[in-house]
């Protein structure tokens, strides 16, 4: 009955649609009276409370009532008579919402006006603790704020995160609601808390809001009510930050006209300039450094300036801007890097070039004694190093551990490089403090071309016992080789049962530069021991105090006694906290412990100790992908999907693009799983079953579509949309014939949707259409005799020849049959009985 009260005038194919859906709301107990509710009929909804149908009957997801049903549809009428008829107005739904509160979401005046007149508790709070005035001021229903304010709401009132109506207003948009709250006395400097890229921010007030989403009429507003300029979040963070940050140009020119602090700090000390330069914010800096007092070369927590920032990351319109301004070019940060030091370190050389023409040292040294030249031993490029060498680089200059270009050149194996160095005036023979030459180096790696073509330069084969010992056993007969050819004496070597214990080369490694894995073991003869040499230099003793904890903690951690491991990877951070490895060990350990968070820290801390050393690359891309790993355990996997990005722009490997894939696949199948709500999917089909009744089908495949998207598993959902798509085919095929009347396609796919529609004398027509304008055109050929023998096998020969009478007698298609090519074609379905010529 309640079916057929839903429409005056039912349609049978919807009525039996209808009936198939009976089950699913009996799933959800979607009750007869909460659809009659919804569909506003009260003669309806009286019979069925009359039959003894529950008002206050919940479902089973939402705990929706039929009040709540009404509610959402803005069925006043059906509100007053089910209060009127006791429905609970008190009663809360999911996420402790009751009628006023949902009365005030939707902007239904009159409804919330009559709740309140029937006892609606004015002060009723949801999970949230949101009243219903911050409801109202949220979704920017000012006629429903206005009426809260006059019945005394508290203006004020804060939720769980110390939210008030006006942070709420500020942040959907809304000026006339922000106006009027202010205007009633809301606190316009009142701090709350938020989540901020993964923390929570406190004490943030409405203007940082209103700054964050660039409303400039907003900001105005509420700098004209007092909003204080400078107000400090947690994180001491003020507008201008965010402004400045975001590059709203127009902002940061209001904020400092209202006396913004342009040297304000947050926690770290960074300032909007900072700020400003880390984004690539180029008009902002401009408007900046205007200001009377600005500190070009204030310094944030890691004593890095604007200048520092804009060259580490290549923003060279923005390191002129500085510059312009007497930045100080030769400022050093943590580390001691330089500008110059970090454009070189990220490989931006036009940058470079650009700081040493404007005063950059060109021998300055960072705290390990590297010059800008070392840097550029490091990365290898041959045109960069001709550059600082005209300009006046050292090309012997050592570091503290006396490393000189050449050793770092060889060390990472720029074999182009090693050659210019040498036809420059590079010392072939320069020693490092362990007493080891370039070619130490080369031989050490298997490098034997640079090893060849530093012997070819002057380079002394002398090598200690132990040396020789490693290299015949490690590196083998081509290395080797090379070296004896240029006198160097590998007789009566004998190997250890473990040829690398002991080892110099095996235990040390160039500090900032990464170590080479090469091994390829050579046969080497076995005699008399000689006489013992004096031992080698061993490692520094924090280093080898270092790697003897890693060593511990790594047994710990394969026997799984996770807290031993990790007591020996922090003794390792301690007597060594330059090494990334230790900071990357820690952090498995935390992972297999479940402690994922931690995790990330170590990493993160691993990362950072890495770039301020130049550690591998390879290491830093292992350290992004245990984080993204982390966050995909801890289930936020936008976070996992940025590192796992991260990860590929240090080292792209197959595990980090198949841990990619994986995880953007997962985002998708949870934004599909978010999206699913039964009950909206069924308001969804009830509109389109509206609107295709009205004949509107695009509309209605709107509608079908949104309620695919919220249940993709209801078949019936996709039915419907199979019909929107067949009527809409069929308009499309008329205004296609309409358009051009000679259009052969558009009479063919006319005559096969009618046909899969089961209108056979339709389709004959649009086939005949088809056949006037190419009579042998055997698709239009073949769906008219298909209409014909599908309509004989349907209704019978009789009933068939009726409609091909009928058909005949249309002027349209009597035109036709006159064509000759037509005679034929009817002759012949004649001749197949399929129809009589008369």
């Amino acid at each position: 009955m309640f079916f057929i009260g839903i429409s005056n005038n039912p349609d049978p194919l919807q009525f039996a649609e209808l009936l198939n859906e009976i089950e699913t709301q009996q799933q959800l107990n979607v009750t007869p009276l909460h659809l009659a509710a919804a569909h506003g009929e009260l003669d309806l909804v009286n019979t069925l409370l009359a039959e003894g149908f529950d008002i206050n009957s919940q479902t089973k997801h939402k705990r929706l009532m039929p009040l709540d049903f009404a509610i959402q549809e803005n069925r006043l009428e059906i509100v007053k008579f089910l209060i009127a008829h006791g429905a609970d107005v008190n009663h809360k739904i999911i996420k402790g919402f009751t009628p006023l509160s949902f009365a005030s979401q939707q902007g239904c005046l009159d409804i919330v006006n009559t709740l309140i007149d029937n006892g609606a508790d004015l002060n009723t709070k949801t999970d949230e603790l949101n009243t219903p005035l911050h409801i109202a001021a949220q979704n920017g229903h000012l006629n429903i704020v206005n009426v809260f304010i006059e019945k005394g709401l508290d203006i004020n009132a804060a939720n769980n995160d110390r939210l008030t109506p006006l942070h709420l207003a500020v942040q959907s948009g809304n000026l006339k609601v922000i106006k009027a709250l202010i205007s009633h006395g809301s606190d316009i400097n009142a701090g709350c808390s938020s989540m901020c890229n993964t923390r929570v921010e406190t004490n943030i007030t409405p203007l940082l809001f209103g700054v964050q989403s660039g409303r400039l009429d907003i900001v105005k507003a509420l700098l004209e009510a007092g909003a204080n300029v400078n107000a400090k979040t947690g994180d001491k963070i003020t507008p201008l930050h965010v402004a400045s940050q975001k590059g709203f140009l127009e902002l940061v020119d209001i904020l400092l006209k209202a006396k913004s602090n342009a040297n304000a700090k947050d926690h770290n000390n960074y300032t909007p300039l900072h700020l400003a330069a880390e984004r690539n914010q180029f008009a902002v800096i401009k408007s900046l450094l205007l200001v009377e007092g600005i500190d070009v070369n204030a310094k944030n927590h890691l004593n890095s300036t604007a200048l520092h920032m804009g060259s580490q990351l290549g923003h060279i319109e923005v390191v002129k801007l500085l510059i312009e301004k007497k930045a100080n070019v030769n400022a050093k940060k943590n580390k001691g890097f330089t500008p110059l030091h970090l454009a070189i370190q990220q490989k931006h050389f036009e940058l470079s070039d650009f700081l040493i023409k404007n005063g950059a040292n060109i021998n300055i040294t960072d705290d390990q004694g590297c010059t800008p030249l070392h840097f550029v031993a490091h990365h290898g490029n041959l045109e960069v190093a001709k550059l600082f060498l005209a300009k006046g680089a050292d090309i012997n200059a050592k570091t503290i551990e006396s490393y000189t270009p050449l050793h770092l050149a060889v060390d990472n194996d720029h074999l182009k490089l090693v050659k210019w160095l040498l036809k420059n005036g590079a010392d072939v023979n320069a020693l490092d403090n362990k007493n080891r030459t370039p070619l130490h180096m080369a031989a050490q790696h298997g490098f034997d071309k640079i090893a060849t073509v530093l012997l070819k330069h002057g380079a002394s084969v002398n090598l200690t016992k132990n040396q020789r010992k490693h290299l015949a056993a490690k590196y083998g007969q081509k290395v080797v080789k090379t070296l004896v050819k240029n006198g160097a004496d590998f007789k009566n070597i004998q190997l250890d049962k473990n040829p690398f214990s002991g080892s110099e080369f095996d235990q040390q490694q160039l500090p900032s530069t990464p170590p080479k894995v090469r091994i390829q073991k050579a046969e080497a003869t076995i005699s008399k021991p000689e006489a013992k040499e004096e031992p080698e230099p061993e490692l520094p003793e924090n280093k080898r105090l270092a790697m003897e904890e890693k060593e511990q903690g790594n047994a710990f951690y394969k026997k799984k006694e996770f807290d031993n491991a990790i007591a020996r990877y922090r003794k390792a951070i301690e007597h060594d906290p330059t090494d990334i490895t230790f900071y990357n060990n820690l952090a498995a350990v935390h992972f297999e412990q479940k402690e994922f968070e931690k995790c990330v820290k170590e990493c993160e801390k691993g990362i950072e100790v890495g770039r301020e050393n130049r550690a591998d690359f390879k290491l830093i891309a292992k350290s992004f992908i245990r984080i993204g790993n982390a966050y995909k355990r801890m289930k936020k996997y936008e976070s996992a999907k940025t590192c796992y990005e991260k990860s590929l722009t240090e080292h792209r490997t197959p595990e980090a693009e198949s841990l990619l894939s994986d995880v953007e696949n997962v985002i998708k199948e949870e934004e599909i799983k978010a999206y699913f709500d039964m009950e909206l999917a069924e308001k969804e089909k009830e509109k389109g079953n509206e609107l295709f009744k009205k004949g509107d089908f695009a509309a209605a495949l709107r509608h079908y579509c949104e309620a695919i998207k919220r249940n993709p598993d209801d078949a019936k959902l996709y039915s419907n949309r199979a019909a929107c798509y067949t009527k809409l085919g069929l308009e499309d095929c008329d205004k296609c014939v309409e358009l051009d009347p000679k259009f052969l396609k558009g009479f063919i796919r006319k005559g096969h949707i009618l046909q899969g529609m089961q209108q056979q004398e339709k389709a004959i027509f649009a086939f005949l259409k088809a056949l006037e304008i190419d009579p042998n055109n055997a698709e239009a050929l073949h769906g008219l005799r298909a209409c014909f023998i599908e309509n004989s096998n349907l209704e019978g020969d009789q009933n068939s020849e009726k409609i091909w009478q009928r058909a005949k007698h249309d002027p349209e298609v009597q035109a036709i049959l006159k064509l000759p090519a037509m005679r034929r074609i009817l002759e012949q379905m004649q001749n197949d009985g399929l129809c009589q010529i008369s």
